[in-house]
């Protein structure tokens, strides 16, 4: 039997759990923008703008950088 949703969920899990690698913790904010930008969630297109640009008004922390390139190496 095929199991779709165990699937899917658990290559959600990863990318979660990938984000939240990239983001510092104390940035909570921060780290579900980021984990929604990876995900692509489908969500309502004003609270998209308003998000967009609540959180680009302001630089991202610069451990992402960092973070992404120490994660891409690994791979």
């Amino acid at each position: 039997m095929y199991y779709s949703t165990t699937d899917v969920y658990q290559s959600k899990r990863k990318l979660v759990n990938f984000s939240k690698s990239l983001v510092p913790k104390e940035n909570k904010v921060e780290r579900k923008f980021v984990a929604d930008i990876i995900l692509k969630e489908p969500i309502k297109v004003v609270n998209t703008v308003e998000r967009l640009g609540q959180n680009l008004e302001k630089d991202l922390s610069s451990q992402i950088d960092e973070n992404y390139t120490r994660q891409v190496v690994k791979i």
